[in-house]
């Protein structure tokens, strides 16, 4: 962050110089012989320590009192009495809350025991609002009041809000389904940033810049437009604000899966089974990944009287059907299809789509 150049001390045959330099600046305010120079950063950020000078050239006055203030247009108000030191003093130091001030100063060169130059060195914590702030110096000096004042943007840090990726896993295998996935992120500020797709060993094989929030369609694509390998992928984002402050670098992993899943070992117990009884079926069979199953029932005249549907995880698996309608009411007998519809969580369909089988509903 940069600051204005800070004064250092200097002979007393340059102060007529330092004056009408710092007249001619614009910064200060005062009388022909009494200048403020307040060299605070114009901008800095929330929850910060920053430090910087303010510079009092007497030119011959008895300064009296020194009077810091730090305030923006929300009410927020700090005010300070500094300590002044006279030329036989190294340094006098005043602390309040979330400030700390050490005076210097600078005694005549000939011995007089009047000071030429006060330096207040400044320690503030910043506070968590940001806003413009205005720090202010007042100076009585000989009866007359001078005052000088210079804002300060404080920013929020820049941090990013969101960073998500969906569908994930996905499948780029061109049917239709999952074949891309959406990667968004949002920021509290406008930022620069750089997302990256790397394998797990570290290579990058994709990589997209900006500014601002984002929502980048990724068709599983590597540079070179090549579709990437079946795999986990880390996403890598990072950036800075406009100022050069970085966020902090966020990971998410996705996964490309083009691979269709398998159902195996699919039967039904018991068969027949009488629903007017209380008795039930079993469909069970085994999965060979994480999938959504939907099985729909099916009367011998075709039509669909109940659907089944979760979310399984590998292995053995099973439902359960009471011989009921959607509605709740006990099917006729006959010999009903159960149809086995498997989606995994990439939009894979498993072959066979449907995989089937048939149950008997009998009461007699």
């Amino acid at each position: 962050m940069e600051k204005r150049s800070q004064s250092v001390f200097m002979p007393a045959l340059l102060t007529t110089l330092l004056v009408s330099l710092i007249l001619s600046s614009g910064i200060e305010s005062g009388s022909d012989n009494l200048e403020i120079l307040i060299n605070s950063p114009e901008t800095a950020y929330v929850r910060q320590k920053i430090y910087f000078d303010i510079i009092v050239e007497a030119g011959g006055k008895t300064v009296e009192k020194a009077v810091l203030t730090i305030t923006n247009p929300l009410g927020f108000s700090i005010s300070c009495e500094l300590k002044l030191v006279d030329g036989g003093l190294a340094y006098a130091e005043d602390t309040y809350s979330y400030v700390k001030v050490r005076t210097e100063c600078v005694p005549d060169e000939y011995g007089y025991g009047y000071v030429v130059k006060y330096i207040f060195h400044v320690e503030w914590k910043t506070p968590k609002t940001p806003e413009t702030y205005t720090i202010g110096m007042t100076v009585d000096a000989d009866g007359d009041v001078f005052t000088e004042s210079e804002t300060i943007e404080l920013l929020p840090w820049p941090v990013v809000k969101s960073f998500t990726v969906s569908p994930n896993p996905f499948s780029p295998n061109g049917d239709g389904i999952k074949d891309t996935t959406k990667i968004r992120a949002t920021f509290n500020v406008v930022v620069n940033w750089e997302l990256q797709v790397r394998t797990m060993a570290g290579v990058v094989k994709r990589t997209w810049k900006g500014t601002g929030n984002f929502s980048i369609v990724w068709d599983g694509k590597d540079k070179d437009g090549t579709i990437l390998a079946d795999g986990a992928y880390n996403l890598r984002l990072n950036g800075s604000d406009l100022y050069g402050t970085p966020f902090r670098t966020k990971w998410k992993t996705v996964t490309i899966d083009t691979t269709p899943p398998t159902i195996t070992g699919v039967t039904d117990s018991p068969d027949p089974f009488n629903p007017k009884i209380g008795q039930t079926t079993t469909i069970s069979y085994t999965l060979s990944e994480k999938c959504t199953v939907t099985i729909k029932i099916v009367n011998p005249s075709g039509k669909i009287v109940r659907t089944l549907k979760k979310t399984q995880l590998a292995g053995a698996n099973s439902m359960i059907w009471d011989g009921k309608t959607g509605g709740g009411v006990i099917v006729s007998d006959g010999t009903y299809t159960y149809r086995i519809y498997v989606v995994d969580m990439a939009g894979n369909k498993a072959a066979p789509y449907p995989a089937t089988g048939t149950v008997t509903v009998k009461s007699t």
